[in-house]
């Protein structure tokens, strides 16, 4: 049991790198700022329930309730981050090895979109968890702020 969930966290661990490097790799630094070019609505939902973690998660700290804020920041990661929202962006994010997109109906926009969110997301997301799992938190900030 415990050795399957590791190698999930693993897979998952990998993929984020995979995403985060081939998103640095698109002409330049990405500004997480830039939400005007986040244009899909479920990017916008994440985004928006992301937003209310990190008021759930203020409110926590600042009463110094540490369990309640690391419980609502791993719901969030594990249920709603990578079951859900990371699992239905992927795709659009993804490119093959020739650099171009995949085959599919999305545009270049829809992958700016998800990129943008992805990038966005795990920034909100490693700050939160930075006080709960500093190392791991560390390594994957090293991956997009070198």
């Amino acid at each position: 049991p415990l050795k399957g969930k590791f190698v999930y966290a693993h897979d998952i661990i990998a993929d984020l790198k995979e995403l985060c490097t081939d998103a640095s790799n698109d002409g330049g630094p990405i500004s997480f700022w830039h939400t005007r070019f986040i244009t899909r609505d479920i990017d916008r939902a994440f985004l928006r329930s992301l937003q209310l973690l990190i008021r759930e998660a203020t409110a926590a700290f600042e009463k110094f309730d540490f369990a309640t804020a690391r419980r609502s920041i791993e719901a969030f990661f594990w249920h709603y981050f990578t079951d859900n929202y990371l699992e239905m962006t992927k795709r659009r994010a993804w490119r093959n090895e020739e650099g171009k997109e995949q085959e599919s109906p999305t545009t270049k926009e829809g992958r700016i979109s998800a990129v943008l969110t992805l990038r966005l997301g795990m920034n909100i997301l490693l700050r939160l968890l930075a006080p709960f799992a500093p190392y791991i938190t560390e390594e994957v900030w090293s991956w997009t702020h070198q």
